[in-house]
């Protein structure tokens, strides 16, 4: 089995729009969707950034009165009022681009997300042309899965590959996500693998390995 990927859990044909697209007609389609950003997308569907609700909401958050940023107001100012005075979405949104390739494992997602204080990571394919969008809403779903559900897919992963002609036993029990393995394997290293393959299963959150062995060699 191979650790879960991104194209597991990713938001496939993302709603989009392209940097002319209009400030409302942005807005619009955050409201309509339901959804936080909208990835900025070229003319051959390559992302150039990221229009977000914070983006838009700049424009609103610039209040009647307030001054014109100085000659050493700061970058971060400059920004402000850049996008408080904006039309179109190519002025708002948020670059750099942050992409990851849909076959990358979950696990190396979660830790660009986090080292990076990231919302959402845009997937493209090894054209750089925008598949899908993975946010952290995305990784939280692999772990919402009955435990009956995770049992299966568990028992399903690990007895083809350990139990060839009915060699050894195995039971699986899963309590909160918890995977609990009982039974008999002919060698530690198969007791080991067998650990390792429940932990990879999407949604498992700890693995109890009682699995002994029958036969003492490795």
């Amino acid at each position: 089995m191979v650790s879960p990927r991104v194209s597991d859990v990713m938001t496939a044909k993302p709603v989009t729009v392209t940097a002319d697209t209009s400030f409302r007609a942005a807005a619009e389609l955050l409201t309509k969707h339901q959804i936080s950003a909208l990835p900025v997308v070229g003319e051959r569907g390559e992302p150039l950034g990221v229009v977000s609700e914070a983006d838009l909401l700049a424009k609103q958050a610039w209040l009647p009165g307030l001054r014109f940023p100085g000659m050493f107001a700061g970058a971060t100012r400059w920004a402000r009022w850049r996008k408080t005075t904006a039309r179109s979405v190519g002025e708002v949104m948020t670059t750099p681009v942050h992409d990851i390739k849909p076959d990358a494992p979950l696990a190396l997602a979660a830790r660009r997300l986090i080292e990076g204080n990231l919302r959402r990571l845009l997937v493209v394919d090894d054209f750089g042309h925008l598949v899908g969008v993975l946010a952290r809403r995305d990784l939280l779903r692999a772990f919402v899965r009955g435990d009956e559900e995770i049992a299966e897919t568990v028992h399903a992963q690990v007895s083809p590959r350990l139990l060839p002609g009915e060699q050894g036993s195995l039971s699986v029990r899963v309590i909160d996500g918890e995977v609990i393995l009982d039974g008999q394997l002919a060698r530690e290293s198969d007791i080991e693998l067998a650990g390792h393959l429940a932990a990879l299963v999407p949604g498992v959150v700890g693995v109890t390995n009682n699995i002994h062995a029958t036969n003492a060699s490795t």
